[in-house]
């Protein structure tokens, strides 16, 4: 939990005030959130809470428990959806599996 353990990242400006979900889009990168999306995360993640959150990781291998833990951890006050593992093998399957997520978690616009 201190800042100098994350990669720099350019800034991103983002009101979060504006929104009630927000959806994570990350990679696993050996059994974890890819660095650069914790480095957003530990700079915004108290700004999500109480925002439903929706978490969609891609991964060639292992699972993504590790994933979800960073999530969790960096944004702790997050209300979690089920989240969406994307296989590399399900590549092509990739936009019917994220519409149905959507919707399966109440995630899609009305």
């Amino acid at each position: 939990n201190d800042a100098s353990s994350y990669p720099a990242i350019d800034p991103v400006d983002v009101d979060f005030s504006k929104y009630d979900t927000v959806i994570i889009g990350t990679p696993l990168w050996w059994s974890n959130m890819a660095a650069p999306m914790q480095t957003f995360l530990f700079h915004n993640g108290k700004a999500m809470a109480g925002k439903k959150i929706g978490l969609i990781v891609s991964s060639a291998s292992s699972g993504i428990s590790g994933v979800e833990r960073d999530a969790k951890r960096l944004i702790p006050e997050g209300n979690f959806t089920k989240s969406l593992w994307i296989r590399s093998s399900q590549f092509s399957s990739a936009p019917k599996m994220v519409a149905e997520w959507l919707k399966a978690n109440g995630l899609a616009s009305k």
